[in-house]
C-alpha cells in the first residue's frame, strides 16, 4: 500500500486485499486535520481590525464613535495639520499617559472621544476586536 506524500493517507493498489481499515484511518486523519483547520479558522475570524475617520463633536461631555461592538484597543490620531495628537486605550488600560480616560474611552458600542480628540475636526483611528495574544514585556534589568 502507498501513501500521499503530504498527508500519508493511505492508497491503498490493485493488488492489495480490500480492507476497510487504510478508509477509516485515512478518514480519522482527515477529522483531525479539519478539526484543526476549523479551530484555526474560528480564531483567525475572531480578530478584526477596524480603520475609519470621525469628525469631533466639538463638545465638552464626549462623542460616542459607535463601531457597533466592544473593541479590546483603539489608537486615534488628530490631523497632522493641527498640532497632531494621538490617543490610544487598551482593555481599559491607559496606554499613553495618565489621562487617556478623558480623552478616549472604550464602550460596549465602540469609543468615547473627550478633549483634544473631539475637537470640530476630522480624525482617523483603528480599532482591535477579538481575542488578541498580549504580552506584558517586563521592563529590562537596570545595569
Amino acid at each position: 500500500m502507498q501513501q500521499t506524500e503530504t498527508y500519508k493517507l493511505n492508497k491503498p493498489e490493485m493488488s492489495d486485499l480490500m480492507s476497510l481499515a487504510p478508509l477509516n484511518e485515512n478518514m480519522d486523519k482527515v477529522e483531525g486535520a479539519l478539526t484543526a483547520l476549523t479551530a484555526r479558522t474560528v480564531t483567525l475570524e475572531n480578530l478584526r481590525i477596524m480603520v475609519g475617520r470621525y469628525v469631533g463633536g466639538g463638545n465638552n461631555t464626549g462623542t460616542l464613535i459607535n463601531l457597533g461592538a466592544r473593541p479590546v484597543a483603539v489608537a486615534a490620531f488628530g490631523p497632522i495639520v493641527y498640532q497632531s495628537k494621538v490617543a490610544m486605550a487598551v482593555f481599559d488600560t491607559d496606554v499613553m499617559g495618565e489621562h487617556v480616560h478623558e480623552i478616549l474611552t472604550l464602550t460596549d458600542e465602540g469609543f468615547i472621544v473627550k478633549e483634544m480628540m473631539n475637537n470640530a475636526r476630522q480624525y482617523s483611528f483603528i480599532a482591535f476586536f477579538g481575542d488578541w495574544p498580549t504580552a506584558d514585556i517586563p521592563k529590562p534589568a537596570e545595569e
